[in-house]
């Protein structure tokens, strides 16, 4: 399943960046192109198990649709 792979990075970069920035991370934001080859159903499950045991377990995942091929993470939410 290609989306977990995608999902495994993404909370690899969110786990990465909240650490660094010293908060914890409750939302990703993604962009997603109809072209992309992700299906959004799939990447949200895969997210899920994903960020399980992670210091960004619970967080969401939150998909905007744009145009294109576009697949890219826009923001994160972090509290601290």
């Amino acid at each position: 399943m290609h989306e977990l792979s995608v999902a495994v990075s993404l909370v690899e970069i969110a786990t990465e960046e909240g650490g660094r920035l010293g908060g914890r991370v409750c939302a990703v934001h993604v962009k997603i192109g109809q072209l992309a080859g992700v299906a959004k159903e799939a990447l949200a499950f895969s997210f899920d198990i994903a960020s399980q045991d992670t210091p960004i377990a619970g967080s969401r995942l939150v998909i905007e649709d744009t145009d294109g091929r576009a697949l890219e993470l826009v923001a994160l939410e972090i509290e601290s």
